[in-house]
């Protein structure tokens, strides 16, 4: 075998120990906010984890964000940021152009379904702008805070 060949083996080794590192924390999340994992697997088409565990920069205090696709309610606990979307808004140009459609098609991880629609997600002008007012009106309150 190859030198290239040999470390693509052991990345792809890596990431499904990774990812199955991750299967586990998803598990305990939903544990702990009193839902059954089987089943929210059973009632979404799709699971994605996003947020700071997906990028590789969550700490201690960081919570498990899952965006599940298919009918649910939304919950929001200490360990665990649960957020639906129904499978018709996934081609709509108002969720694929959204701040949130863009972080999970770049930065999601799938546990469940088939990424299907996450090349299509371009974040729109709205949401740049939108984006831009928060990140000024944040640093405004830092101007503020320092004085």
């Amino acid at each position: 075998m190859q030198p290239d060949q040999r470390s693509l083996k052991q990345n792809r080794s890596v990431n499904r120990v990774a990812t199955a590192n991750l299967r586990i924390l998803v598990r305990k999340a939903v544990r702990s906010a009193d839902l059954d994992w089987s089943h929210l697997r059973k009632s979404a088409k799709q699971i994605i984890l996003f947020g700071s565990y997906a990028c590789g920069t969550h700490t201690s205090e960081s919570d498990v964000d899952l965006l599940c696709v298919g009918h649910g309610r939304r919950l929001k606990r200490r360990a665990l940021h649960l957020l639906w979307v129904d499978e018709s808004t996934l081609r709509d140009p108002k969720w694929l152009g959204s701040e949130l459609a863009w972080h999970v098609s770049r930065c999601g991880i799938w546990l469940k379904g088939a990424n299907d629609w996450a090349r299509l997600a371009i974040p729109s002008t709205e949401a740049v702008q939108r984006k831009r007012k928060r990140i000024l009106t944040r640093a405004e309150g830092l101007d503020t805070d320092a004085s």
